[in-house]
């Protein structure tokens, strides 16, 4: 059915109240590219300071500076990831991984954003089959009740829709819904008129959960050995998707009479030097090993280079390689 002409609540735009839905304790190995990116999304300049720490982990060593910077910056990332989803898709996606606790005060910070009547909804309790759509309608003197509600769930359908809203609706209410196809996102909107002359409608999404990332060792390195000292360069293979590179430089020397033997290890890499200082080591020991470790956020086609160097004094290099892995 095509929709007609009515007043929407203005939930299609950002809104101060996704600040809420940041969440802390970001997993950035278990959450998929979509996921982090929908909770960059729900930064505003209100919970920026709160959550740098938490930035740093979805995306390390891309943002820096003030909030206009970050935002520059995430606009540029968006872009540059072809994010092609909407405020709305990111709220929903970040509601998927949200306790009913900081949804419930979502929706209170929303449902008080106003004076003004409004339809607010939203799906939660997601599984592959089912979900329950959150419906809220908040009055105003002469409207009463929302009545004549209707669900209409868009192109791809929903099989099952439980709870009809015989009665009208006059606060919360809960709906069971079952999609036709599990593979298939739905969106969709529910309206209802109230007092004499108001229609209200309110749209929702029902998003596909996305997949686990991908996590994968980094491919081989060259093993360098040298005498004294050794270099060693690896360039990341290019892809067309954006990943963080856990990586860490690997050292290992022999030192073959006692002494105070000097070791150091420098590495390198996009926007970062790493250096061990000069370490003494001052007993006999027939092999020793170093590292330096390093995270990175890599753009779609962007060429990254890593390069270690390793400098003995009274020992001999006996490998110098690189090994991490790679999170889609």
């Amino acid at each position: 059915m095509p929709r007609t002409q009515s007043i929407v609540s203005p939930l299609t735009n950002n809104v101060q109240c996704d600040g809420i839905l940041a969440l802390k304790d970001i997993t950035y190995d278990t959450w998929s590219y979509a996921e982090r990116i929908a909770w960059l999304q729900m930064v505003n300049e209100t919970n920026f300071e709160t959550h740098k720490k938490d930035i740093e982990i979805i995306v390390p060593g891309y943002f820096f500076g003030t909030y206009s910077d970050f935002d520059q910056f995430r606009r540029h990332l968006v872009s540059n990831s072809q994010y092609n989803k909407d405020v709305l898709y990111s709220r929903q996606l970040i509601m998927m991984k949200s306790p009913p606790g900081q949804i419930e005060a979502w929706r209170d910070c929303v449902l008080a954003q106003t004076n003004q009547p409004k339809i607010l909804c939203y799906v939660d309790k997601i599984t592959p089959d089912g979900a329950t759509l959150n419906v809220s309608w908040k009055t105003a003197p002469g409207l009463e009740v929302l009545r004549d509600i209707h669900i209409y769930p868009g192109d791809n359908g929903i099989a099952h829709i439980g709870n009809a809203f015989d009665d009208g609706l006059d606060g919360n209410a809960h709906i069971t819904l079952q999609r036709k196809n599990p593979t298939k996102e739905v969106r969709g909107f529910i309206s209802g008129k109230a007092g004499l002359h108001g229609d209200f409608s309110a749209d929702f999404l029902w998003p596909v959960t996305p997949p686990p990332p991908d996590v994968s060792p980094i491919s081989e390195t060259p093993v360098s050995v040298g005498d004294h000292k050794s270099d060693i360069e690896f360039s990341l293979p290019v892809s067309d998707k954006a990943r963080i590179l856990e990586v860490t430089l690997n050292a290992a020397s022999s030192f073959e009479s006692p002494g105070s033997h000097v070791q150091r290890l420098w590495f390198w890499g996009p926007g970062v030097e790493l250096d061990t200082k000069e370490t003494f080591v001052h007993e006999h020991l027939e092999r020793t090993y170093t590292s330096l470790s390093s995270r990175f956020f890599v753009l779609p086609q962007q060429q990254v280079t890593l390069r270690g160097h390793l400098y003995n004094n009274g020992a001999w290099s006996r490998g110098l390689w690189f090994s991490g892995r790679l999170i889609t």
